[in-house]
């Protein structure tokens, strides 16, 4: 369910780390394996485990999508866009500028240049988005001002690369950018589309921080876990949710919720059956106390439940420092 509300969006982002995973069966017992990510332009996130790096496990998350793939041209996802024609590509200027970064030292005049370039592009965004532009707008600018600086870099690395080594860092620079042009510069086509994929990698960031204090999962079924547990905690936050408030609730409420109604249990649902009860509290004469206020705000599908936090008063207080949004009707 968390899945197909990623694929309804027009676009996804994708990328992917390594995820060390404890198997008995094998030696040596940690095996690596890989946790995807796939982010949407509302903000669910959804992880998903595989052993390997290869086009299986975008193939089998991104079946039936249809629209907009922003990756880092990683060879996986070659058969994606091979299979499902629906789905287009779209580059990520972040990757083609940490190429031109990394060859500075060896070709410092070309990597300026080209660096500076693609400096120009991402202040017409932070302009855009400064004006808080809409999808059309920022469409417009992109044409008027973005496709003109992308021209004139593509015709410079094309004069530096007869010049450039065949096998140095700057001529990968420029044979990455130049090889990927056509979904590089396809962010200009729609204002929708981010002009590199860092939503994807930011969402990998508390994966690589938390591998750092728990080292590796311990079974290949906790891998999936983690993969389902790391989607909707991150999706709460992203919806400025209370990651621990919302899945204390669903835990609670789970076994008993109608099957037909499951989707009611997703963070973006969830935060807006909150939002109706709230609303439905305000219209009231209001609650006489904390309990009464609780027990309205919990109200779903006429089914109420007590808070988890009303017998306890220090922890709403907690909730209240975390999540505002959370308590800030519960007066």
């Amino acid at each position: 369910m968390h899945r197909e509300q990623v694929c309804r969006s027009p676009w996804i982002q994708c990328d992917d780390t390594t995820l060390d995973v404890q198997d008995p069966s094998r030696a040596p017992e940690i095996r690596t394996g890989h946790l995807w990510v796939h982010r949407g332009e509302l903000g669910e996130v959804v992880y998903d485990f595989t052993w390997s790096r290869n086009r299986d496990g975008p193939l089998k998350m991104l079946a039936g999508y249809r629209g907009y793939l922003q990756v880092d041209a990683a060879p996986a996802y070659d058969d994606v866009f091979r299979q499902y024609p629906g789905i287009i590509e779209v580059g990520c200027w972040a990757h083609a500028r940490r190429y031109f970064k990394e060859a500075l030292p060896s070709a410092a005049v070309a990597c300026a240049q080209a660096l500076a370039l693609i400096g120009q592009l991402y202040r017409i965004e932070r302009a855009a988005s400064d004006r808080q532009l809409d999808a059309p707008a920022r469409q417009r600018v992109r044409q008027e001002q973005a496709r003109p600086m992308l021209e004139k870099l593509q015709a410079y690395l094309k004069e530096q690369q007869g010049a450039a080594l065949p096998k140095s860092p700057l001529a990968a620079a420029i044979g990455y950018a130049l090889r990927n042009w056509i979904a590089l510069t396809r962010y200009v086509e729609d204002g929708r589309l981010k002009i590199d994929n860092n939503g994807a990698e930011q969402a990998l960031r508390p994966i690589v921080l938390g591998r750092k204090n728990w080292s590796f999962a311990g079974s290949e079924a906790a891998a999936h876990r983690t993969a389902l547990l790391c989607s909707l905690v991150q999706t709460c936050k992203h919806l400025q949710i209370n990651p621990l408030v919302y899945l204390r609730d669903v835990i609670e409420r789970v076994s008993t919720h109608p099957a037909r109604l499951v989707q009611e249990l997703t963070p973006r649902q969830w935060k807006r059956l909150w939002h109706d009860s709230r609303a439905q509290a305000a219209a009231s004469t209001g609650p006489r106390s904390l309990g009464d206020a609780c027990s309205v705000v919990y109200e779903i599908r006429s089914e109420k439940r007590q808070c988890i936090s009303c017998q306890r008063e220090a922890e709403l207080v907690r909730c209240a420092d975390v999540e505002p949004l959370w308590t800030q009707n519960l007066t």
